[in-house]
């Protein structure tokens, strides 16, 4: 007994570890998907700016620098070195020191524009190329973004009714943003995985339906509906391959 006991024990230490690497997080998928996140924040703010909302558009461009600055700018550093950490906080206050001087709404959306495309090309450097052009790998950054929408919708729905607008617009440009970069690997998914595409697919305009536009709409889509979609996706999404 005592020896099947300690080979029983043997077995769930050896397996132990092999758990623990599958779930530590991928930290280039993970910065990736920061990065994305700034972006998403970047878009929310310009829609609303262009809707007549400066408010809550600067709200919304101050987001990446106290949320998720740090996260992006660190490993920048650690790949690229100071100077290129330095234009990394350039970019992540460049639109909201654009809004300062009140510009016209086209002059607001070109800065956005630029900060992302800054902050992509800042991105490259951290990321090797073949990485980031995994769809295996693209699919982690999806999902890790689509994570982040389900936390903002958490918090913007309470008792069916949207209570935080703010975390609503969060919401629905992460939501932008992870459909936006499913669209780069979608022809490559439904050559290789058409099934798995179709429902991908469907999935992910089931939950564009319920997010209409940055004006939170008369009838949200419940939480539970946008845990259960995302859930679909973040486990279709782990399945695909190069």
């Amino acid at each position: 007994m005592i020896s099947w006991l300690a080979a029983a024990l043997l077995v769930v230490i050896a397996a132990a570890p092999a758990r623990a690497q599958t779930s530590t997080p991928d930290p280039n998928a993970a910065f990736l998907a920061d990065v994305e996140k700034v972006k998403a924040h970047f878009l929310v703010s310009q829609e609303l700016y262009a809707a007549g909302q400066a408010g809550p558009a600067g709200v919304h461009a101050a987001h990446p620098v106290h949320e998720i600055g740090e996260r992006v700018v660190r490993p920048i550093r650690q790949a690229a070195g100071p100077e290129a950490a330095e234009r990394a906080r350039t970019l992540l206050k460049q639109p909201g020191r654009t809004l300062s001087s009140k510009p016209v709404a086209s002059a607001y959306r070109d800065a956005v524009t630029q900060a992302s495309a800054g902050l992509d090309d800042l991105g490259n450097r951290v990321v090797p190329a073949r990485t980031r052009d995994s769809v295996p790998f693209r699919a982690r950054v999806i999902g890790l973004v689509l994570d982040g929408f389900v936390d903002e919708y958490d918090e913007a729905i309470k008792g069916g009714k949207i209570t935080q607008p703010i975390e609503y617009g969060d919401a629905w440009a992460f939501l932008q943003r992870a459909t936006a970069r499913y669209r780069e690997i979608a022809e490559r998914v439904t050559a290789r995985a058409p099934t798995s595409a179709r429902a991908i697919e469907a999935d992910f305009a089931a939950l564009v339906r319920g997010f209409p536009g940055i004006t939170p709409p008369t009838t949200p889509l419940s939480l539970d509906e946008a845990k259960t979609l995302t859930k679909r996706l973040r486990e279709a999404l782990a399945t695909l391959k190069d």
